[in-house]
């Protein structure tokens, strides 16, 4: 019987935790305090993990800085504080699902609002 779950799913979800208590609690940067992350994928074979995060679009600049100068600080907190043989490469992308989504629904309003005058 295979697994529930992959081991990089379950690293992805402890190097998130790790992450978002970092960015709470130790790492004091203004840029970083908007900032939210929504998910972790890392590679299988554990050395390569995209952040995915969302913020307001207008620090987003900001906030890319600010992680690329915290990136270093957190990788090494991951390695110490996970135990893990590697310690993964981390690449932060900004996740834009919440504005497509808010697109969508902008569409979808647009549409209904184009039906009820056509009645």
């Amino acid at each position: 019987m295979s697994p529930r779950f992959k081991r990089s799913d379950r690293v992805a979800d402890l190097i998130h935790r790790e992450i978002s208590f970092l960015l709470l609690r130790r790492i004091k940067d203004p840029r970083l305090e908007q900032v939210t992350l929504t998910g972790v994928k890392l590679s299988d074979d554990l050395r390569n993990a995209t952040v995915f995060y969302t913020t307001r679009e207008q620090g987003r600049r900001r906030v890319d800085e600010g992680l690329q100068s915290a990136c270093s600080l957190i990788r090494r907190e991951i390695g110490r504080n996970l135990h893990l043989k590697y310690t993964p490469e981390l690449r932060f992308q900004y996740d834009d699902s919440m504005d497509r989504a808010q697109r969508i629904e902008e569409i979808l309003k647009e549409i209904k609002g184009g039906l009820e005058t056509d009645d």
